[in-house]
Formats: structure tokens, sequence, C-alpha cells
């Protein structure tokens, strides 16, 4: 019976086995049917993720942009509009009426008006054009003395020469106020020469009075324009609002040719522009999370170092890998091209597997916690000059925070690298430089991120359309007062999805001039009208 008992057992033992090896497997959630992914499809929704992220982050930085400019946009119109309506100037208003072609006359026809005013703006904006492209020319030709010289000039012109006609006109028109000239010219000299130095050179003195600076140049120049007749005044925006999308999206437009001198040359235009800071953070939410992550999860580059052209590694890491205890060359990653060190390519490896082979390069790697730096100091003692190993946990305390700054002399010290013995450069400085030239690039990326820039040609006509509107009404004041910000939503909106230089005046104008006409004959008529309505009852 035992012998027939284990050749059965045996046999029992082998069917359960075997039903056991094919038996199905069950799901994790029973009834549902388990999908493989794909690494293909991985890579697709990873990309996809990275693309909603990507323009989510554009959207909340165009928005927060938005709130960037629109407290100086909307100062800027209010003291206009309030300069516009309670300091009128009869003999200014004849003097910057011989800068057209024809002036109104009372009781003339409305075609008649509103042609003349068309020749007006034409004529304007002709010659906003041809200077324009002398601009471009000057910038083009590397006239860059004469280019700040106009520019300043006219920038001291407008502070001193206008802005005291509109200090005179407030001081002796409105209030009448005594003012003697030697302390009119001394307080208006002093004044353009304050507002050209904070404007332009920048140095030493406070983003504020900068900023106030530029905001007194657009009051100026919106009230001056507005002393102007009212069609000339409303034709002359949408005109320029029309000269503005063109110059700026049309392959020959004056704008567009100075964008790309600009983007060619890569040199700063001197110009009048509003700088904000975005204060959101943002701005360039992919250099803080690079910077967020520890080192280990940062993608390194190092170390093949070569004098030959330079190479590009196209691999991509999955996954981050812990950093090494033990130096040795670093497995490969991506390489994003340096243009400040195209002499040189550097990666930096984590496998380990070479290093039992004594010839290969040492290469440092920046350590995020003490013990690792210990182990990294202690197998470079260990290789280079095993009698100094005591000294690796004084080195590591004292140069933790300075690990840049203690490679290179720790390398020339115990004759690591060849530096300054031959032509060779020394492969540690390279790989330092190259690190730093990338951080560099970044914190300029980030910077140019977290600010916002504005042509002041954009604060005078939004000022000049708002403070026209305020002279016929308060209401119309309003509604042109919410176009304009509307606008100016939409175009950085736009600006954040299209990601191209946009002109930042059509939107505003067209819809502020269009509201302000349905206001001025609907809705404020309306509104006399229920007005009038209970007395009449």
């Amino acid at each position: 019976l035992e012998t027939m008992a284990t050749p059965m057992d045996d046999r029992a033992g082998l069917i359960t086995a075997e039903n056991r090896v094919q038996a199905p497997s069950v799901p994790p959630n029973y009834g549902e049917v388990a999908t493989p992914v794909l690494p293909e499809d991985h890579a697709r929704n990873h990309e996809e993720e990275a693309t909603r992220e990507e323009a989510a982050g554009d959207l909340m930085h165009g928005i927060n942009s938005f709130w960037a400019v629109v407290w100086p946009v909307c100062v800027t119109m209010v003291i206009a509009s309030f300069a516009v309506v309670n300091f009128r100037s009869a003999a200014l208003q004849q003097s910057m009426s011989s800068y057209l072609v024809y002036n109104e006359v009372q009781g003339a026809k409305t075609s008649t008006v509103v042609g003349q005013s068309l020749v007006n703006a034409l004529v304007v904006i002709g010659f906003v054009t041809v200077l324009t492209f002398c601009m471009a020319l000057l910038y083009k030709f590397n006239c860059m003395k004469l280019l700040v010289g106009y520019i300043m000039f006219s920038s001291s012109a407008i502070l001193g020469f206008e802005g005291g006609q509109l200090v005179d006109t407030v001081f002796n028109d409105r209030f009448h106020w005594p003012l003697d000239w030697i302390s009119f010219l001394f307080i208006m000299v002093n004044f353009s020469f304050v507002g050209v130095t904070a404007i332009f050179y920048q140095k030493g003195i406070p983003k504020l009075v900068q900023n106030a600076y530029l905001v007194l140049v657009s009051v100026i120049l919106a009230w001056q324009f507005s002393m102007w007749p009212e069609w000339t005044t409303w034709i002359f925006c949408f005109m320029f609002a029309c000269y503005d999308l063109c110059a700026v999206l049309t392959p020959c437009g004056p704008l567009k040719v100075l964008i790309g001198l600009i983007e060619k040359k890569q040199a700063p235009m001197p110009g009048l522009l509003y700088e904000a800071q975005i204060r959101d953070g943002v701005g360039n939410n992919r250099h803080r999370e690079e910077e967020a992550q520890p080192t280990s999860q940062r993608p390194k580059t190092t170390t093949n170092i070569t004098t030959s052209a330079p190479t590009t590694n196209s691999d991509t890491s999955s996954a981050p890998k812990p950093p090494p205890r033990h130096p040795g060359p670093p497995t490969s990653t991506p390489i994003i091209p340096e243009p400040a060190v195209s002499s040189y390519t550097i990666e930096l490896s984590t496998s380990r597997s070479d290093q039992i082979v004594d010839d290969s390069p040492f290469v440092p790697y920046p350590c995020e916690t003490e013990e690792e730096f210990n182990d990294l100091l202690t197998a470079f003692y260990n290789r280079y000059s095993p009698n100094d190993v005591w000294k690796v946990e004084q080195v590591a305390s004292k140069f933790f925070l300075k690990q840049e700054r203690m490679w290179p002399s720790m390398f020339h010290k115990y004759m690591v690298c060849s530096c300054g013995t031959s032509a060779t450069p020394c492969d540690v400085q390279v790989a330092i430089d190259i690190r730093n030239a990338r951080r560099v690039e970044r914190e300029q990326e980030a910077e140019e991120d977290n600010t916002i820039k504005l042509g002041l040609g954009d604060f005078i006509f939004y000022s000049v359309l708002v403070g026209r509107a305020a002279i016929y009404d308060f209401s119309t004041f309003v509604v042109c007062f919410l176009c304009i910000l509307m606008g100016l939503g939409g175009t950085l909106f736009l600006l954040s999805v299209l990601h191209k230089a946009l002109p930042a005046l059509p939107i505003s104008i067209f819809l502020s001039i269009a509201f302000y006409f349905w206001s001025r004959y609907t809705f404020v008529a309306f509104c006399d009208f229920v007005t009038i309505l209970p007395t009449a009852l």
C-alpha cells in the first residue's frame, strides 16, 4: 500500500502543480480586463500631459501679466483724463492745429469733417511710418549714439517744454498763481534732466521713480494730443490702431522690420518702455521646478571632454537614478547645447561598472548631503592621495556649501588635471564653467519671464481715447475705460497662446471706439429719457 500510495501522491502532486500552472490568472479587479500599457502610449500620454501643463502655465503667466500692467495703465488714464477735462488751453489748441492739414470749421457737413479728419490722420501716420523706418535704419547701421541722442532729446523736450506748458496752464490759467520765469525755468530744467536720467541711465535710481516719469510722459503727451479737434482725434486713433496692426504683423511693416533686426543683432533697442514686475511666481515654473528638485533627480551633463566639434546626445532617461556613492563615469543623459561653450561636450553618468578602471577620469558631481560629499571625497583621496584620507571630514564640513570652488583647487593641488602645464583645458573647470553658464542663462530667462514690457505709445493712446471720451460725459469715460482693460486682457491672452509679438492697441481701440459711439448716441440718450420720464408723468 505504501508503494502504491507514493506514486499516487506524486501523480496528485503533479496534477495539482500542472493545474496550478495552467490556471488562468485573475485580474486584480475581478470582471475587468487589464490592458497593457505600451511604451509608445506611455510616452504619448506623458507628452500630452506636459503640453497641457505648459499651456496652463502660459495662460496663468498671461493672466498675471495683465495684473502687473493694469495698475499703471489705470493710473495713467485717470490722471490724463483729469488733466484733459480740467486744464484745457485755447492757445495750445491753436498751436496744435498748425500740425494738421485741415482745421474743423463750425457748421460744416459731417461728411466734409470726416474726410478732412481722415486726411489729417493719414498725414500724421505717414510721418510716423517714415520716422520708424529711419529709426530702424539707424539701428541697423549701428548709429546707436545718434539714436539714443534723438530719443533723449525728445524725452527732455516732452518733460521740459510740453510739461512746462501744462504747468503754466495749471498755475496761471486755472488757479491764477503767480510764478516768476527764473524759478519756472529752474524747476522745469531740473525736472527734465532728472527724468531723462531716471528713464535712460537707471543706475542707482529706484524703479518707482523711473515708472513715475514714464507715466508723466504719457500724461503730458495725452493732454497735448487731446487738443486736436474731436473728429480728428477719433479718426486718428482708429487709423493708428490699423497702422499698428499692419506694422507689427505684415512682413514689410516697419515695426516688424525693427523686431527682426533686434532678434538678429541681439542688442537692446533704446526706447520708452514701461517694465512691470510679475509678482506671482508663475513666470518660469519649469526652471523653479528644476531648482526645487533634488540634485539626484535632475538631468546631469558631464564628462567626455573633447577639443573637436561638439557632439549631441539624444538619449533620454525615463526615471531618475540616485547619485552614486563613489565617483565613476556617469550614464548618458540628454545634453542641452550651450552657445557659451560650444567647444566642449560634458556628460555625467551614474553607472558603477567602470570604477575598477583606474585610468577613467574622476568626475565630481554636486552632492545633496554631507554624507554623500564625504563618500565622494573619500573616493578622491583613496585614488590620488591615500595618506590624506584623514582630512575628509574636515574638508567636507568646510567646503560642503562651496563644492564648485573646491574641486578645481583639489585637482590642481594633487595634479589630477594639466591646467597651466599644457594647452589641454582643465576638465573640471570646463564642467563647472558650463554648469555656471547654464545657471546664468536660466536666471536670465527667469528674469525675462518675470517682467512684462509695454510700449509707452500704448499708454499714450489709451489715455488720449479715454480723455476724449471723458470730455463728453462720465458714462462714456467709464465705458471706454472698461473696454480698454478688456482689450488689453484679450491681447495678453492671445500673446500667451500664440507666442508671437502682437500689437497692444487694436483690440482696445476698436472696442472703445465702438462702445463710445454706442453709449453716446444710445445709452446716454436712454439714460436722459429714463431720468426725465418720472417728471413727465
